[in-house]
Formats: structure tokens, C-alpha cells, sequence
């Protein structure tokens, strides 16, 4: 079977670990995979810094088909991740330069506006993996700002494209359950659950250090950094909480004064986005990892894999696969009281986030990519 399994770009971080895993387990598993790529960006991902992907038998960028001029590819005005070439690529790419596939799997909401279109166009079984719908990329990140008074009107448009994506697919791929029941609504087709993996270390270290770890590929409005700052500044221990990720620089500006106004500016520690290989350390060491509410929580269970702890809220995609006061903490959404005191507990108490981390990482064991890929296969099955 030749399947077709297409990107955004590629980076150090976000869906690009699960698009190569996909793609390295599929041969393995004796079929032909694609990695197809939307856009060939300077940020693309540096194979001796992500000590833990697998380098892709076969990459094709798809910019590089069309002329040059029609290339350029900049973000709409105010929002953070649309572009013109996820409108326009839809339009400019041909099959016919990228090969014959027999399943084409499209990573990414804005992506599969491309994903369905290639699919259409080829006769490929069209499998959108849908990781946050537009209607809860609109909510999340644009309740607030120049958009706010726009929203009702948007929200109806956004919806309208996330049914319009879903249309003519086979099924429909998530990370987890967080996002089934609106997908289905929508759109008739079956959501399945596809749980992405992880590679777990062979051995964990023998201590938790006392350092709070929270990270993202990029901190933006939305994405409720106040939430811990708050409960961080109100926690009774002396930790420290160490930021990784890239930052909108009007936000990180906000961010800093904030820290300021609360008092913690100078037991927070903001590292940057870093290689991979900082943030795979900054997991061995880490008392806990924070996260406030997201769909999954891809960075929880990478944090697993080295018997790192994490506290999340209740519902979120990652919980479906660990369990509360086992592996980690799950508080009520917004509840920061409760927040606070699993903060305070974990500090406080070496050893039972030591137990809770080392208990994830034995799960973590148990969901390897290659399950994912098989679990893909069974869907493709089904769909068939």
C-alpha cells in the first residue's frame, strides 16, 4: 500500500513527530510512505539536533513544484497560522508531480484544505488528522484581541470550513477523544481515536530535581501562561519553573510583567525553544510538567518517557491514557485551588512525584509508534 502522509512543514517540535514516526513504522511495516510537505522553511527540522525522530526514507516538498513566484506564502493579517498558501496550494498542486498514492493522511486542519484536494483530484483514500478543529483554534486563541468583536460571524465561518473539510473523507483521525463528539457532529463520518506514541528511555534517574517544567512550541495569546504563573506565585514551596518554547514578543512582554506584579520573576527561568536534545534533558530533571487545558498534551507524554510527572486538567486528550493520583494530577479546567495544591504536593514530596513519574514511564513503555502505525493500518482497513 503507498500512503501519502502530508505536513505543514517540517520542525523541531508540534505534529512533525508524529508525521516521521508514522512514516518510519509504515515501512517497517512493509508499505510504501510519503512524507509530502507543504512548504520547504528555513526552520525546517534538524535531524542531528531531534536525537529522538527518525530520518524519512522519502520527503517531498510541494512548494517545489510550482512556480517560484507562486510560492510566497504569508500569514493572513491577525491570524497566527493561516497563510495564503493553505488557501491557494489547494488550487496550484497537481498529483500528477507528486506521485500515486493509494491512502493520502493530512495532518493539520489548514493542511487538509491541501489533503482533500490532492486526494479529490488523485482518487486517494482521503483521511484528515484533525488536531484541533478551526472552530477551537477561533475560541481559544482569538476570544480576546482585534477578533473578539468578530467572533460570532467567524465562528459560523469557521465551522462552515471545518465541515467543509471533513466532507468526502474516509474517516476522520484525532489524538485522542477531546474533539470526537463536535466532529462527529458535524459530519457523519466515524472519528477514530488514533493515540500518537512515544519513545520511553530504557532507565529513569533515581531523583526528581526541584524545578517545575512547562513548555511550547510557541507561547501566544491563548495559550493561558497566567494560569500557572498564578498558582505558581501562590504555591508554598521555593521550586523554580523553568519556561521552554518560542514567544510572540508582545506576549512575552505581557508575560514578564506579570511575573514582576506577582513577585516570581526571579524563580522563573525562561529557556527558549533550545534543541531537542535541552528539552529531552530538562524532562529526566523535571519535578513535574505543567500544562493548562489543550487538547492533548503531546509534551505531557513525551514527559512520561522519562518518568516525569504531569499535572493537567481534567478531559484533556493525553488523560485518556494515564490515570489521576497514578500518573500524574488532573484538576477541574480553571480550578486553581486545586491546581495550587497538586503544585504543593509534588514539591513538597520527592519521592511521590518520583512514584507518580516512575509509574508513567511503565505506560509510557506500552505506547510505542509502532502500535500507532498498526492502530493506522486497522482504521485504513476498516475504511476500506
Amino acid at each position: 500500500m503507498r500512503v501519502g502522509i502530508l505536513t505543514d512543514r517540517l520542525s523541531r517540535n508540534g505534529v512533525t513527530p508524529i508525521v516521521l514516526q508514522e512514516a518510519f513504522w509504515l515501512e517497517r511495516l512493509g508499505h510504501t510512505a510519503t512524507t509530502l510537505v507543504l512548504r520547504n522553511r528555513r526552520d525546517q527540522v534538524k535531524f542531528d539536533q531531534a536525537v529522538d525522530y527518525p530520518t524519512p526514507n522519502d520527503v517531498r516538498y510541494l512548494s517545489e513544484t510550482i512556480p517560484q513566484l507562486l510560492r510566497w506564502s504569508p500569514k493572513f493579517p491577525v491570524f497566527q497560522y493561516l497563510t495564503f498558501g493553505d488557501v491557494s496550494y489547494p488550487i496550484l498542486l497537481s498529483p500528477k508531480k507528486l506521485g500515486k498514492f493509494d491512502v493520502l493522511i493530512s495532518h493539520g486542519t489548514y493542511t487538509s484544505l491541501t489533503g482533500k484536494s490532492l486526494a479529490r483530484k488523485s482518487g486517494a483514500l482521503y483521511l484528515p488528522f484533525i488536531h484541533d478543529p478551526m472552530s477551537y483554534i477561533l475560541s481559544k486563541n482569538y476570544s480576546k484581541g482585534v477578533l473578539a468583536p468578530l467572533l460570532p460571524v467567524a465562528r459560523r465561518l469557521a465551522l462552515a470550513v471545518d465541515r467543509f473539510i471533513l466532507e468526502g473523507a474516509g474517516a476522520v483521525l484525532n489524538l485522542s477523544t477531546f474533539h470526537s463528539n463536535f466532529l462527529e457532529s458535524i459530519q457523519p463520518q466515524k472519528v477514530y481515536a488514533s493515540y500518537p506514541g512515544c519513545n520511553a528511555a530504557s532507565s529513569i534517574p533515581d531523583a526528581r530535581d526541584n524545578f517545575l517544567l512547562m513548555g511550547k512550541t510557541r507561547w501566544s495569546a491563548g495559550t493561558n501562561v497566567e494560569f500557572i504563573l498564578q498558582a505558581f506565585s501562590r504555591s508554598s514551596g521555593r521550586s523554580t519553573l523553568v519556561m521552554a518554547g518560542g514567544w510572540d514578543p508582545s506576549y512575552y512582554e505581557s508575560m514578564v510583567r506579570r511575573m514582576n506584579e506577582l513577585g516570581i520573576q526571579d524563580r522563573v527561568r525562561i529557556v527558549g525553544l533550545g534543541t531537542r536534545r535541552d528539552l529531552l534533558e530538562l524532562y529526566k530533571g523535571a519535578r513535574a510538567f505543567l500544562a493548562v487545558s489543550e487538547s492533548f498534551g503531546m509534551m505531557c507524554i513525551e514527559g512520561t518517557c522519562f518518568g516525569c510527572p504531569f499535572i493537567m486538567p481534567e478531559g484533556s486528550g493525553v488523560t485518556d491514557l494515564f490515570q489521576h493520583g497514578v500518573h500524574g494530577m488532573f484538576p477541574p479546567k480553571d480550578d486553581l485551588e486545586t491546581y495550587i495544591k497538586y503544585i504543593d504536593m509534588l514539591v513538597s514530596d520527592e519521592r511521590l512525584a518520583w512514584k507518580m513519574g516512575y509509574q508513567a514511564w511503565q505506560r509510557a513503555r506500552e505506547l510505542t509508534w509502532e502500535n500507532h502505525a498498526k492502530n493506522l493500518l486497522k482504521i485504513i482497513e476498516e475504511t476500506n
